[in-house]
């Protein structure tokens, strides 16, 4: 198998509302390893009206726990990113080296609220192009309807896929016919492999067969 890189995880112990624990984040690493994961890009949430993780902080975070991991011989890499939860000024702060891109390329999580989609969303995502940010749209299945409208116009998406029915009952076609480069990462298994083949999408799942119909 290929190494792997996982671009959105909550590996920081006790920051949000995942790993509670080193030991959790321990846990967690050798899960990754053992799938094939050689990179981890740990994306706390931020700025979500419960979490605040700054840059800097999350900086030093990635620096102990690469430590942590190495002295443990785990043989993963721990990445800087945010998962930042939109906001009006979000494109100001970012400009202003606030904001933190995944591993410092021009890709940005943006988390939008679960009810509902703010008036100036669309427009913050057209000037974050326009400046060469390429923003990437986390758990968009929170939004399908207005999801769709930001892919056709340059937004990317993230999908992550538990064995809630909300997310097996998803209708995948609708990013195989709007997504520029369809890919689908299922870590729970949610699909069954022979409707995946029905796609035209390059599908990845646990200790199971690739999918490639690109």
């Amino acid at each position: 198998m290929d190494s792997l890189i996982d671009i959105h995880s909550h590996i920081f112990p006790g920051v949000d509302d995942r790993a509670l624990t080193m030991e959790d984040a321990i846990s967690i690493a050798k899960l990754a390893v053992d799938e094939g994961i050689t990179k981890i890009i740990a994306t706390p949430h931020h700025r979500n009206g419960t979490f605040f993780n700054k840059k800097q902080d999350i900086l030093k975070r990635v620096t102990e726990l690469n430590y942590i991991f190495q002295s443990k011989n785990i043989p993963l890499e721990v990445l800087p990113g945010q998962e930042t939860r939109i906001y009006g000024s979000l494109l100001e702060d970012l400009e202003k080296g606030d904001i933190l891109a995944l591993n410092h390329t021009n890709y940005v999580f943006i988390e939008l609220p679960s009810i509902h989609v703010p008036g100036y969303t669309e427009q913050l995502l057209f000037e974050m192009q326009l400046k060469g940010v390429s923003p990437i749209i986390v758990d968009p299945e929170r939004n399908v309807e207005k999801l769709l409208n930001f892919i056709k116009k340059g937004a990317h998406v993230t999908l992550i896929l538990t064995e809630w029915n909300e997310f097996k009952d998803l209708d995948i076609c609708i990013f195989e016919e709007n997504m520029e480069q369809p890919v689908l990462f299922d870590g729970r298994n949610g699909y069954d492999l022979k409707r995946v083949k029905n796609y035209h999408m390059e599908y990845h799942s646990m200790e199971r067969p690739w999918v490639k119909n690109i």
